[in-house]
C-alpha cells in the first residue's frame, strides 16, 4: 500500500502525530496516571448515546477502564448508565487543552447525537 514517498511520508507523519497526541493526552491532561494502553483503549469503548431530552445513555462495555479513568481525574459518575448533558460537557471540558476547541467540538457532538 506505501509504495510512493510522499504515501510513506503521510503514512508516518500520521503515526507521528497520533503518538505525540496520546502522550500530551496522557502527560498534561491525565497528570501520568493513566498509561497509554489503558488511555487507548477507554477511547475505542467509551460510548454515549443523546437520547433527545438533555440525557445520554452510557452505551460503553469494559467497565473496567472506567474504573480506571475515573479514579485518576475525579469523574465518579463515568460507569452510570444515565448521564444528564452538564455531566457529559463536564467531562469533554475537564482537560485545559480541550477547552480551545470544546465549542466547535460541542457544536459538532449536538448536531450528530452520537458521541464516540
Amino acid at each position: 500500500y506505501l509504495q510512493k514517498k510522499e504515501t510513506i511520508y503521510g503514512h508516518f507523519l500520521i503515526c507521528y502525530l497520533s503518538l505525540f497526541l496520546l502522550r500530551v493526552l496522557e502527560i498534561k491532561c491525565f497528570k501520568n496516571k493513566i498509561n497509554s494502553y489503558d488511555l487507548i483503549n477507554f477511547m475505542r469503548d467509551f460510548r454515549v448515546v443523546n437520547k433527545g431530552d438533555n440525557t445520554y445513555i452510557n452505551i460503553s462495555r469494559d467497565q473496567a477502564i472506567n474504573e480506571k479513568v475515573k479514579k485518576p481525574v475525579g469523574f465518579s459518575n463515568l460507569d452510570a448508565l444515565y448521564l444528564n448533558k452538564a455531566e457529559v460537557d463536564n467531562f469533554f471540558q475537564n482537560c485545559m487543552l480541550l477547552d480551545t476547541w470544546s465549542t466547535g467540538f460541542r457544536e459538532k457532538r449536538q448536531k450528530s447525537g452520537y458521541i464516540v
